[in-house]
């Protein structure tokens, strides 16, 4: 395997308009913890 990881991960996300979300804007980091309104999560 060749390249960095930090590579190959997400920086940002940018929703507009998605169901309830009239706009968001997301930065992200190394490790980041998105957690659904039913409670579940994902790392």
């Amino acid at each position: 395997m060749t390249g960095n990881i930090a590579d190959k991960q997400l920086s940002k996300i940018v929703l507009k308009g998605f169901k309830s979300i009239a706009t968001c804007d997301l930065e992200l980091s190394k490790l980041n913890v998105l957690i659904g309104a039913n409670g579940e999560g994902s790392p």
